[in-house]
Protein backbone atom coordinates (compact mmCIF):
# COMPACT_ATOMS: atom_id res chain seq x y z
CA UNK A 1 0.00 0.00 0.00
CA UNK A 2 2.53 2.32 0.79
CA UNK A 3 4.89 1.71 -2.14
CA UNK A 4 1.65 2.30 -4.48
CA UNK A 5 0.72 5.64 -2.60
CA UNK A 6 4.56 7.32 -3.39
CA UNK A 7 5.01 8.65 -6.59
CA UNK A 8 8.95 8.84 -5.61
CA UNK A 9 9.69 5.44 -5.54
CA UNK A 10 12.01 4.57 -8.89
CA UNK A 11 10.51 1.55 -10.37
CA UNK A 12 13.95 -0.96 -9.69
CA UNK A 13 13.06 -0.33 -6.12
CA UNK A 14 9.15 -0.81 -6.25
CA UNK A 15 10.13 -4.33 -8.03
CA UNK A 16 12.89 -5.40 -5.36
CA UNK A 17 10.01 -4.49 -2.68
CA UNK A 18 7.17 -6.70 -3.96
CA UNK A 19 9.85 -9.08 -4.92
CA UNK A 20 10.66 -9.87 -1.66
CA UNK A 21 7.44 -9.51 -0.05
CA UNK A 22 6.06 -12.25 -2.91
CA UNK A 23 9.10 -15.13 -2.32
CA UNK A 24 8.37 -14.44 1.06
CA UNK A 25 4.67 -15.45 1.43
CA UNK A 26 5.67 -17.94 -1.20
CA UNK A 27 8.34 -19.57 0.58
CA UNK A 28 5.94 -19.06 4.12
CA UNK A 29 3.49 -20.73 2.48
CA UNK A 30 5.26 -23.71 1.25
CA UNK A 31 6.71 -24.30 3.95
CA UNK A 32 3.46 -24.36 5.89
CA UNK A 33 1.82 -27.01 4.06
CA UNK A 34 4.40 -29.06 4.91
CA UNK A 35 4.13 -30.95 7.38
CA UNK A 36 7.72 -32.11 7.47
CA UNK A 37 8.90 -28.81 8.75
CA UNK A 38 8.46 -27.30 12.09
CA UNK A 39 6.32 -24.78 12.92
CA UNK A 40 9.58 -22.97 14.50
CA UNK A 41 11.42 -23.67 11.07
CA UNK A 42 8.51 -21.73 8.88
CA UNK A 43 9.88 -17.98 7.88
CA UNK A 44 9.46 -15.44 9.85
CA UNK A 45 6.76 -12.92 7.99
CA UNK A 46 8.32 -9.59 10.31
CA UNK A 47 9.01 -7.13 8.30
CA UNK A 48 12.07 -6.83 9.87
CA UNK A 49 13.22 -10.17 9.17
CA UNK A 50 11.50 -10.07 5.23
CA UNK A 51 14.04 -6.87 4.62
CA UNK A 52 16.58 -7.49 7.00
CA UNK A 53 19.03 -8.04 4.03
CA UNK A 54 18.64 -4.14 3.29
CA UNK A 55 18.39 -2.62 6.11
CA UNK A 56 21.79 -0.82 7.32
CA UNK A 57 23.93 -1.60 10.37
CA UNK A 58 23.82 1.15 13.43
CA UNK A 59 24.95 0.63 16.93
CA UNK A 60 21.75 0.65 18.59
CA UNK A 61 20.35 -1.30 15.64
CA UNK A 62 19.26 -4.47 18.05
CA UNK A 63 17.64 -2.05 20.70
CA UNK A 64 15.91 0.39 18.58
CA UNK A 65 15.04 -1.85 15.59
CA UNK A 66 14.86 -5.23 17.17
CA UNK A 67 13.88 -4.47 20.82
CA UNK A 68 11.80 -0.71 20.78
CA UNK A 69 10.45 -0.25 17.13
CA UNK A 70 7.12 -2.32 17.40
CA UNK A 71 6.62 -1.92 21.45
CA UNK A 72 7.60 1.95 21.93
CA UNK A 73 8.41 3.90 18.82
CA UNK A 74 5.21 2.42 16.41
CA UNK A 75 3.24 -0.12 18.46
CA UNK A 76 0.57 -0.31 16.51
CA UNK A 77 2.46 -0.64 13.00
CA UNK A 78 0.35 -1.97 10.12
CA UNK A 79 -3.02 -2.25 12.11
CA UNK A 80 -6.48 -1.12 12.15
CA UNK A 81 -6.09 0.45 15.88
CA UNK A 82 -4.52 3.87 14.98
CA UNK A 83 -3.99 5.02 18.50
CA UNK A 84 -0.87 7.31 18.75
CA UNK A 85 1.30 5.93 21.85
CA UNK A 86 4.79 6.55 20.60
CA UNK A 87 7.32 7.18 22.95
CA UNK A 88 9.04 10.01 21.75
CA UNK A 89 12.60 9.52 22.80
CA UNK A 90 12.68 6.23 21.25
CA UNK A 91 11.39 8.25 18.49
CA UNK A 92 13.94 10.42 18.19
CA UNK A 93 16.85 8.41 18.97
CA UNK A 94 15.35 6.04 15.91
CA UNK A 95 15.64 8.69 13.73
CA UNK A 96 18.75 9.86 14.77
CA UNK A 97 20.78 6.41 14.20
CA UNK A 98 18.56 5.85 11.23
CA UNK A 99 19.40 9.35 9.28
CA UNK A 100 22.93 8.50 10.04
CA UNK A 101 22.97 4.57 8.73
CA UNK A 102 21.55 5.59 5.56
CA UNK A 103 23.26 9.05 5.29
CA UNK A 104 20.00 10.61 3.81
CA UNK A 105 17.03 11.92 5.97
CA UNK A 106 13.87 9.67 6.51
CA UNK A 107 10.43 12.19 5.69
CA UNK A 108 9.42 13.26 8.68
CA UNK A 109 6.23 14.60 7.51
CA UNK A 110 3.68 11.45 8.25
CA UNK A 111 2.63 9.09 10.50
CA UNK A 112 5.19 7.07 12.04
CA UNK A 113 4.26 4.17 10.17
CA UNK A 114 4.47 6.45 7.24
CA UNK A 115 8.05 6.36 8.85
CA UNK A 116 8.66 3.08 9.29
CA UNK A 117 7.74 2.19 6.07
CA UNK A 118 9.95 4.92 4.59
CA UNK A 119 12.94 3.74 7.27
CA UNK A 120 12.61 0.24 4.91
CA UNK A 121 12.03 2.03 1.66
CA UNK A 122 14.95 4.09 1.95
CA UNK A 123 17.35 1.12 3.28
CA UNK A 124 16.15 -0.79 -0.19
CA UNK A 125 17.12 2.16 -2.05
CA UNK A 126 20.44 2.85 -0.61
CA UNK A 127 21.25 -1.02 -0.67
CA UNK A 128 20.11 -1.40 -4.82
CA UNK A 129 22.11 1.47 -5.88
Amino acid sequence: MYTKSKIDIPSKARESILDTIENAMLTFWDDYQNEEILNEEIIDLDIRKVFGEYTPSFELKGYLEGQKLFINIAPFFNTRNRHDQTDIDYLVKFINEVNNALEKTINLEQSVDGLICDYFVQSILKKIR
